[in-house]
């Protein structure tokens, strides 16, 4: 069985790092971005072929929703597995975007089981529906 894949989305290169030491000891393949707009790139490239994409809120270069924007434009479906991390302090169109989304929305410390637990219960329902494609 193919390992779930995870797109890991924040500016704060510690944070990255984090997330990839612990979804790797979990088995879970990652890919990491600093910016909306290296996520869109890598996300491009490997054709959103992600189980999950866990995105920071806040970044300098645009926020978490735009990426989200995004990805819900390129990628139909995909937004469907997006978390989102926020560390806080939100403009009002973040803000507005928190209270009407019903995708995952988690602060800074989280649970990291309980993220890995969802990227697998993403990943195998993912899988269940290619394998009843193909059949």
């Amino acid at each position: 069985m193919t390992r779930p894949k995870v797109l890991l989305v924040d500016d704060e290169d510690p944070m990255l790092h984090s997330w990839t030491r612990e979804f790797l000891r979990a088995g879970i393949g990652t890919w990491t971005a600093q910016t909306g707009r290296e996520a869109a790139k890598v996300l491009v490239r490997e054709q959103g072929d992600f189980d999950a994409v866990i995105c920071d809120l806040n970044m300098p270069d645009g926020s978490g929703v735009d990426l989200f924007r995004f990805i819900q434009h390129e990628f139909p479906g995909l937004e469907n597995r997006v978390v989102i991390v926020t560390g806080g302090a939100t403009g009002r169109s973040e803000m507005d975007f928190l209270r009407s989304t019903t995708n995952p929305v988690m602060h800074k410390p989280f649970d990291f089981e309980e993220l890995t637990r969802l990227v697998r219960d993403w990943a195998a329902r993912r899988r269940l529906r290619a394998e009843s494609v193909e059949n």
